[in-house]
């Protein structure tokens, strides 16, 4: 993963990470951050595989923000027939900067060459980072990094049978490596109190034990790690757990429709022909997404290698 991290992290220290300085210092003195996300895979319908993550200041009381949100947009965009003039608004107050990967249609090339044995020691080694963690005494008790380790076992057992669901297992690889690398970089590049992931519900999120939490947090903790960023006493990780009943509405509903929108818009999106199958999908690229500088679109293609580049949008 680490050639990974690096090929995206190359991207985003050009025009993407003056971008989000800018933002930043407009919202300096902000030390809790929600990073709120959505995502669209394996759509047959959809022109593009999308993920979104939302940067988004903890301003105000959770219940008083999503107030806000509701008001501005009372459904997601795919119950929604039109885009408010307040919600467009709402993107360009500078509150919001989106992180949209892009990765190729209906995720042919996520992680292809990424094979069974690959997770297997991938995992392994995870168990061997919370051995490194106990001896830095991290603010997490014995018993969690124990519980934590027990579900990688168990993680470990079933990646080991013929019926285990690869595909799956490289989304959940995929998605909170994502969210721990945009947490770590607010923490990299600004002073974080509290940093909290909102996820949608999704798959991703549920299966395994809802393993990719735990995956989050060690992530987000090797890679601060990795660059030297001491988080252990200063910095609260905070996780939002979605309900796994789709009738039931998630408590924080109304945060994910931020990259929620972005999402739907991206995927529906055939960059190459320029073409959106719904007006409100032209109003979002339009209103939200074309000349800002609030919103990172970073496609993430596979052929022999892995590229990373970012995708400008600009009004004609």
């Amino acid at each position: 993963m680490e050639q990974f991290i690096e090929l995206i992290e190359e991207t985003i220290y050009k025009s993407t990470i003056k971008d989000l300085k800018r933002y930043l210092r407009r919202l300096a003195g902000c030390t809790k951050w929600l990073i709120c996300s959505d995502y669209c895979l394996e759509d047959k319908k959809k022109s593009n595989d999308v993920a979104v993550f939302t940067v988004l200041p903890y301003y105000d009381y959770i219940d008083n923000i999503q107030k806000d949100i509701s008001e501005k947009a009372p459904t997601d965009i795919k119950k929604s027939r039109l885009i408010r003039e307040s919600f467009i608004n709402y993107h360009k107050s500078g509150l919001i900067f989106h992180f949209g990967f892009i990765f190729g249609k209906r995720g042919k090339h996520i992680f292809k060459d990424l094979s069974r044995e690959h997770i297997l020691s991938l995992l392994k080694r995870t168990i061997n980072f919370v051995e490194v963690l106990k001896k830095n005494n991290v603010p997490i008790s014995a018993d969690d990094l124990q519980e934590f380790t027990n579900k990688i076992k168990a993680l470990i057992r079933e990646a080991e049978r013929k019926t285990f669901s690869l595909k799956l297992m490289k989304k959940i690889i995929l998605i909170n490596l994502l969210a721990a690398y945009i947490a770590h970089l607010l923490c990299r590049e600004t002073d974080v109190k509290l940093v909290g992931w909102f996820s949608d519900r999704d798959d991703i999120i549920n299966a395994y034990d809802e393993i990719a939490f735990d995956l989050f947090y060690m992530n987000f903790n090797a890679l601060c790690e990795r660059s030297k960023i001491d988080v252990d006493s200063n910095v609260r990780l905070m996780i939002a757990k979605p309900s796994t009943n789709e009738n039931e509405k998630m408590w924080y509903d109304e945060l994910n429709r931020l990259p929620d929108f972005i999402a739907g818009t991206l995927a529906d999106w055939d960059i190459a022909k320029n073409h959106v199958s719904k007006d409100k999908f032209l109003t979002m690229i339009e209103g939200c997404i074309a000349d800002s500088n609030n919103i990172a679109i970073l496609k993430l293609y596979a052929e022999w290698v892995w590229t990373c580049s970012r995708v400008g949008v600009n009004k004609l």
